[in-house]
């Protein structure tokens, strides 16, 4: 009798335990926290005193899932098209993938004012994280109608990867590591875009200052 009730018991547990997983996975599945008070676009630097750019991450390297921040900025949500939320129909990203606060695209640029696009290359790291990023370049890409470019960047960690300086370190160091993103990069949509040209460095640094700028007209 004792082992009946305790397998009952064990069953009663394992569905509550269902349970919770489920209503955590329904919740955490539409949008990623409040971060407190904090807005994802106006409330952090877009640079540090070290030199270093700091970036939020989207979308976690090893995903397929769509996610981008609101138009307030104060929350990731994970995007919708027709109605079901937006899938990468292609191989999962090679990288984490996010943007740099504290700038904008203009309408000009063929964008709606949603920030510059950054790719973080480096171990997977959970989207919603606020992290500081070495800065090596940029994809100058795009289609026939609007521009598409993406800040390239290093995570900072302890691997050699992250003492790498440049996109010329990353080409002749890691053979085949910049061929990876940039096939991935131009072909995981329906529409193949083109690279137009790659920025080094300190044009990068430029190109992200600019936008900042144009984040603080449109503010």
């Amino acid at each position: 009798m004792l082992k009946v009730h305790k397998t009952i018991l064990n069953i009663f547990l394992y569905l509550i335990l269902i349970f919770i997983i489920t209503i955590n996975y329904a919740l955490s599945d539409e949008t990623v926290g409040d971060n407190g008070n904090l807005n994802y676009i106006n409330d952090i630097s877009f640079i540090n005193q070290d030199g270093t750019i700091n970036a939020v991450v989207e979308i976690e390297a090893g995903s397929i899932e769509k996610w981008e921040v609101n138009k307030k900025g104060d929350k990731l949500i994970h995007t919708f098209k027709d109605n079901q939320k937006k899938l990468i129909d292609y191989l999962p990203y090679p990288y984490n993938y996010g943007f740099i606060p504290q700038t904008l695209v203009p309408l000009n640029e063929g964008d709606d004012g949603d920030p510059l696009n950054i790719i973080i290359i480096g171990p997977t790291i959970k989207k919603g994280s606020i992290i500081k990023v070495k800065v090596i370049g940029t994809m100058i890409m795009g289609d026939n109608t609007e521009l598409d470019s993406k800040v390239i960047a290093l995570a900072i960690n302890n691997l050699k990867l992250s003492e790498s300086k440049s996109i010329k370190d990353l080409e002749k160091n890691y053979i085949g590591l910049m061929d990876i993103i940039k096939i991935w990069t131009i072909n995981h949509k329906k529409t193949v875009l083109k690279l137009d040209d790659i920025l080094n460095k300190k044009n990068t640094m430029s190109y992200i200052i600019k936008h900042n700028k144009y984040y603080k007209e449109k503010k």
